[in-house]
């Protein structure tokens, strides 16, 4: 064995390491571009009007908005991320809202079982609509509640609306509030 041979194994030792060291971020590149951890989703304004769009992830506990109350003109695609389920698809819900506030507008949908690139169209040419179930509870002429003969009841209300935001819906009543436009 020469005296040059463990010089030359060095030196092979330390054009590995580094042949290592520098294809590490190509690696990791590689595995955020091919998707990573996210299912990547388009969400379609599929009208000419303006629409204010919140998407929920719904395979996350609880369900976590991946884009809240965004602004998506006609016939415009934005691009969301969305965690896979255990079957490796996305899961999601969507609200809108029209940005018209004269003749205000609502939708809302949820889709499953979504593979990378999918396409949700989003819209908002329904009547906005709140509906409360619950149970009313007769009151006596003094307003005192009476607990005899209560109840369930599904109501259901037109929501009208001036202002450019969603508006939030307040309510007293005893029951589950579920407000359908949000759904």
């Amino acid at each position: 064995m020469s005296v040059r041979a463990p010089l030359r194994r060095k030196e092979s030792m330390g054009l590995h390491k580094a042949a290592v060291i520098g294809a590490m971020p190509l690696v990791l590149f590689a595995a955020t571009s091919l998707g990573g951890d996210g299912i990547d989703l388009n969400i379609t304004n599929d009208g000419t009007a303006n629409i204010f769009v919140t998407v929920y992830d719904t395979n996350t506990v609880p369900a976590t908005a991946v884009i809240e109350h965004a602004r998506i003109s006609g016939f415009t695609t934005v691009s969301v991320s969305a965690t896979p389920d255990a079957t490796g698809k996305a899961n999601i819900s969507w609200t809108a809202i029209s940005g018209d506030a004269g003749a205000r507008k609502c939708g809302h949908g949820a889709r499953v079982g979504l593979e990378n690139s999918a396409t949700i169209q989003v819209h908002a040419d329904s009547v906005c609509t709140a509906e409360v179930s619950g149970v009313i509870k007769q009151r006596d002429d003094n307003h005192r509640v009476l607990f005899t003969d209560c109840r369930p009841a599904k109501v259901r209300v037109v929501i009208e609306s001036v202002i450019n935001t969603p508006t939030p819906i307040a309510m007293s009543f005893t029951g589950a509030f579920r407000n359908t436009a949000a759904v």
